[in-house]
This record gives C-alpha cells, sequence and structure tokens, in this order.
C-alpha cells in the first residue's frame, strides 16, 4: 500500500510514548511493535470477529442454492478463527497534540512519523515470512450497523477471487478474515484516528523479544526504522508536564549527541495533570 500526504488535514503520523521510550527509539533506531493480545482495546479482533460471522450468517438463505451453500461453508469456517501473530505500532493522525492522549496514554511525548517514509520502512522490512502493512484503523458499534456490513461486504467481494485459487481454502479465507479483524477497533476509541504498522507473521517464524510492562510479560517485534532516522521521525512534541521546558531542553540535547535534525517543541495544552 503507497501512503500519500497528506492523511486529511495531518501531515505527519505521531505515536504517543514514554520517555523512556523514545530514548530506546533514538538510540536503537528501532520502533516496537507489540503483539495484538496486549494492546490497551480488550475487545482486539473478538469484536471484528463476531461481526464477521453475524454478518455471514444474515446471508443465509440466499435464493441461489449454490451460493447459499458456499455461504454455509464459509459460516463453518469462520467458527474457530486461526491463532495468528500480528504486531502492532500505532499511530494518530491528530496533529500531535491531543488532550486526550496524553492523559489516555500517560505519554511524555508525541513522535511524529513521515509517512511516506515509514511506508519505505515497511518495504525494507518485508521479506519472505514477514509481511509488513500500513493500515487506517475503521471503528465500529459492539453491534452490526450499515457501516459494519459495508466494510465486511467490501472486504468479501473484493478480495475473494485472489484466494479462490489457493491450497487449503480454509486457512486462506480464515487469514483474510483474521488479517481484516485487525483493521477494526470500538468506537469508543475513534477520537485516537489510528492508523497502524502491522506485522503479520501467517507462518509463526518471528521470534518476538518480551518488554515487562505493568507487572506483565508483553511480547513485541523491534521495527528498525533505516540509518537516517531524521528522515522518518520528522518532529516531537513534549507532552504537559511540570518540567515539559526542561524536557525539551533535554531532547534537543540528545538528538544533538546523535547528529540529527528533527523539529521539537513543547505542547501548547495548558494542562496540569501531575
Amino acid at each position: 500500500m503507497q501512503v500519500t500526504k497528506p492523511l486529511g488535514n495531518a501531515e505527519y503520523l505521531y505515536h504517543y510514548t514514554s520517555l523512556e521510550a523514545f530514548v530506546s527509539i533514538i538510540e536503537s533506531g528501532a520502533l516496537w511493535a507489540t503483539h495484538i493480545r496486549y494492546l490497551n482495546d480488550t475487545s482486539e479482533q473478538r469484536l471484528a470477529w463476531g461481526l464477521i460471522r453475524e454478518r455471514m450468517r444474515s446471508l443465509r438463505g440466499m435464493s441461489d442454492e449454490t451460493r447459499n451453500e458456499n455461504i454455509e461453508f464459509y459460516c463453518k469456517t469462520l467458527e474457530s478463527p486461526p491463532h495468528e501473530d500480528f504486531f502492532i505500532a500505532s499511530f494518530s493522525c491528530d496533529g500531535g497534540d491531543r488532550l486526550s492522549q496524553w492523559r489516555g496514554y500517560k505519554a511524555d511525548i508525541a513522535i511524529g512519523f513521515d509517512p511516506v517514509q515509514l511506508d519505505t520502512v515497511c518495504a525494507n522490512f518485508w521479506e519472505g515470512h514477514r509481511e509488513v502493512r500500513i493500515r487506517k484503523v475503521n471503528y465500529v458499534e459492539s453491534s452490526a450497523t450499515p457501516r459494519s456490513n459495508e466494510l465486511i461486504d467490501n472486504q468479501r467481494s473484493g478480495h475473494m477471487v485472489t484466494i479462490l485459487g489457493e491450497e487449503g481454502f480454509d486457512v486462506a479465507y480464515t487469514r483474510m478474515w483474521s488479517r481484516f479483524a485487525t483493521m477494526m477497533k470500538h468506537q469508543g476509541f475513534k477520537e485516537e484516528e489510528e492508523w497502524r504498522v502491522i506485522i503479520y507473521d501467517d507462518a509463526g517464524r518471528l521470534e518476538p523479544s518480551f518488554s515487562v510492562r505493568n507487572g506483565r510479560m508483553v511480547p513485541y517485534i523491534p521495527l528498525p526504522l533505516g540509518g537516517k532516522l531524521d528522515s522518518v521521525v520528522r518532529r516531537l512534541t513534549i507532552g504537559p508536564g511540570p518540567f515539559k521546558d526542561e524536557t525539551l531542553a533535554a531532547v534537543r540535547k540528545l538528538l544533538a549527541s546523535h547528529h540529527l535534525q528533527i523539529e521539537a517543541c513543547a505542547t501548547e495544552t495548558p494542562y496540569r495533570g501531575w
């Protein structure tokens, strides 16, 4: 997928994170993509799978006998979703200074990525069993709506032909929907305007690293950002806090020590959350 600028009215995709994670990104030149089951949305994939099954069941009883038999087969196939590993790095197309993001993620800094260069990073990481894509998240209700049905119908009609010739149709079919499910979230997160870098590991060959976050082990995959970090990372916004001016000065020193030309500023949001 080629990503073009601007995305809506935004020039960059922003990754809200802690100062510790930011320093790690600068020093390692890599971004962490977290396993999908460890993200903050407790309905990840489950919501989408429920809507997919509901939509397919609603198509039963079609007048065309052959198509109806296919629907029955599809419904049966979708009863047991495959266990697949997806690793996600999340970004927001929100301008990089939204109060709900600072509060919701307890973030210290928003890192602005050039979406075209980020797309190149994904292409460079994609080799063999490692497929990486940038995708926009679709927000849906907890139950079926015309909007969710439209998304599912478009996926069903647009991608069916590409898997009809594959061996193991049932595997290819469930994999298609499993990937589709990574791009749907509950509407309660809509304000985030999320885009995702998604690493697909269909063959289960990737060996994740592990970190400890909030008392639990979290698997992740480092995504190398390439040799010229400041061609990918273009802007930094320091979040609200009692030491934001001191933090900004320290961030600029860190950038200078690594010879990086990245714009850095402090938030204009007058929030006292400490």
